[in-house]
């Protein structure tokens, strides 16, 4: 079945309606409404382009036609990695496809009315619990990267619309701003580690909630929902950081990393103005947020540091920061980052032996460190450089 795409004339109306409802976030590319999609009610999707994490994606700024959805989705909303299901008529995609064409909102926004099953051409006895969805232009060219949401069950529905989930670590003495949401009117209740903390008797619940002192144990936020004789829960679980140590940078140090001469340990400086706290992730701690990973905080507040012992000389190892525990980065002075979306399309020719991309780590970029790895080998050992101002 062809999809629905906006009438011009309709637009702040039908925003209007699915706002009351509130929507569903996903990632930072694509926002659903309503807040709980299903396989047989109509929903809209709307892509904000200008929140691409895909490099690709710049080719579809400033534009005003030619951008179309590629989707796919599948039955099993746990393992959105697999489709089952692909867009019926859609088979190339570097050839636009009429019923996928987005329309345009203005400032790089692009939206589409559709019913998931009758858009993806699915019977009634297809199991359709997940969407996945992209966008692109007409020749395929230019493309975010790919987004997946949940399609609920026609039954009562509760979850945390924020904080979000993702990288959740508040410092110790904050709050939590928690907003819930429910399908229909239910009795909600709230909990954190099991005592009570707010309820209400509605379709949204918010609360302030303090998080306590610094634990390494983590902490549990949970939501239950009851209508019509039917229960529906969420949670959420979080980490309560410590405040980082304040210590002065010592002698010698540069942003980045700084290897020690037994090839076995290297100190990471990051610098992060106004920023609360850097923990480092990598494979030495299995991308865990643990206290000894915290790392120093200088006198004037403009850089983070921590040494990192127990390394192998000439082994390559994946690290990032975790700022203010929620923004997952690259050391900027690293010489090699692997990228999540995109070291796939390296052929081994151009670039034999690249080390995989950890699955366990955060967001899609991360660097990589050797200590005591090899100097490299130059060939021409009497190369002399042109002047400065005759390199063309």
């Amino acid at each position: 079945m062809k999809s629905e795409r906006f009438n011009p004339i309709k637009k702040l109306l039908l925003f209007l309606v699915f706002f009351s409802f509130g929507p569903l976030v996903v990632g930072q590319v694509l926002t659903v409404y309503p807040a709980f999609p299903s396989a047989d009610t109509e929903i809209t999707l709307v892509f904000d382009v200008r929140k691409a994490s895909d490099g690709r994606a710049a080719a579809l700024l400033n534009r005003s036609d030619d951008v179309y959805l590629w989707a796919w989705g599948g039955g099993n909303p746990a393992n959105r990695t697999n489709p089952e299901y692909t867009l019926d008529g859609q088979t190339a995609f570097n050839q636009p496809f009429a019923p996928a064409k987005l329309t345009p909102l203005g400032n790089d926004r692009w939206s589409i009315r559709l019913t998931p099953r009758q858009f993806l051409k699915l019977s009634a006895d297809k199991t359709l619990r997940w969407m996945g969805a992209l966008v692109k232009s007409g020749n395929g060219s230019a493309q975010t990267e790919d987004t997946a949401f949940e399609l609920y069950l026609p039954t009562v529905q509760v979850a945390f619309f924020s904080p979000n989930r993702s990288n959740l670590a508040p410092e110790a003495g904050s709050s939590l701003a928690v907003t819930v949401q429910a399908s229909a009117r239910a009795t909600l209740s709230l909990t954190l580690d099991n005592q009570p903390i707010a309820s209400a008797t509605d379709t949204v619940l918010t609360a302030n909630v303090p998080v306590g002192p610094a634990s390494s144990t983590p902490r549990t936020l949970r939501i239950t929902a009851q209508a019509n004789g039917q229960t529906a829960r969420d949670s959420l679980t979080f980490s309560v950081l410590p405040a980082p140590t304040v210590e002065a940078l010592p002698t010698g140090l540069k942003d980045g990393i700084t290897y020690a001469p037994d090839g076995k340990s290297a100190t990471l400086v990051l610098m992060a103005p106004g920023k609360k706290s850097v923990y480092v992730l990598g494979e030495f701690n299995n991308w865990e947020l643990k206290g000894d990973f915290l790392m120093k905080k200088t006198p004037d507040g403009q850089r983070f540091w921590l040494p990192v012992s127990g390394l192998t000389p000439g082994q390559e190892v994946a690290f990032q920061y975790l700022v203010d525990g929620q923004i997952p980065t690259g050391d900027p002075y690293a010489e090699k980052l692997l990228d999540r979306q995109h070291d796939a399309s390296i052929p081994a020719s151009t670039y034999p032996n690249l080390k995989p991309f950890p699955t366990a780590a955060r967001g899609n970029v991360v660097s990589v460190l050797q200590p005591g790895k090899p100097a490299f080998a130059w060939q021409t050992a009497a190369f002399q450089r042109p002047a400065s101002d005759n390199l063309v």
